[in-house]
């Protein structure tokens, strides 16, 4: 004889979920500025305004740079331009 247990589902109220979806919203907007910053930072090294050698060829650095920096952008814009609704 195989016990099945029951899973339990608590009730979720509708201000909780919103809470959530606030906190994530949050945390993903300032992942995507701390993208854009390291983005920008390798960005500024690649052209040459910091001069700054870690040993890496510099056309690594700019396509990272430019990665990090465009998805963050993105990301934010994103998140900052979307409605509460869905």
């Amino acid at each position: 004889m195989v016990f099945r247990e029951r899973i339990y589902k608590p009730k979720i109220s509708k201000e909780l979920t919103m809470e959530n979806q606030n906190n994530k919203r949050i945390i993903l907007i300032i992942s995507g500025a701390m993208d854009a910053m390291l983005g920008a930072g390798a960005l500024l090294i690649y052209f040459n305004v910091v001069p700054f050698d870690i040993g890496v060829p510099r056309i690594f650095i700019g396509i990272i740079g430019g990665i990090l920096f465009f998805s963050g952008i993105a990301v934010v814009t994103y998140f900052l331009t979307r409605t509460d609704n869905g």
